[in-house]
């Protein structure tokens, strides 16, 4: 949403964006892949404009993500303790609500996989010196 966002605003910019979404979960992709959520799903942090936006009626009182959005997303089965190297690299890596279902050493491990599969640019000012 926020992509799209920034694209009407800004054509031109994050054109070449790609979003792969992933889970252990088979029905989990599914049902993500169909993009249809109930009104409780939606009211958590969700705004209406984003909802009148990004969503139309599926009827049962549930919406469904409109097609221009769907597109953009790719979604994979992906066990995190397992290797991500056939997800390919990447700028950026949201996590959210998986982490707690590990143990600490184990999220040290999902985390330093997902490190690895960053695409780190990187810039440093560190040691200079000034003359």
């Amino acid at each position: 949403m926020t992509i799209q966002e920034v694209q009407s605003k800004k054509p031109g910019l994050l054109s070449n964006v790609q979003i792969t979404a992933t889970d252990i979960s088979s029905s989990m992709l599914e049902h993500c892949r169909a993009g249809v959520y109930d009104n409780l799903a939606l009211s958590r942090g969700l705004s209406p404009e984003r909802r009148r936006q990004f969503f139309e009626d599926a009827g049962d009182g549930r919406m469904k993500v409109k097609e221009p959005l769907k597109r953009m997303v790719t979604f994979k089965p992906q066990n995190l303790m397992e290797s991500y190297s056939m997800l390919g690299k990447f700028d950026i890596i949201f996590c959210r609500n998986v982490l707690i279902y590990f143990s600490p050493d184990m999220k040290s491990q999902v985390l330093n996989q997902m490190a690895g599969s960053l695409n780190l640019v990187a810039t440093c000012c560190w040691g200079r010196q000034s003359h």
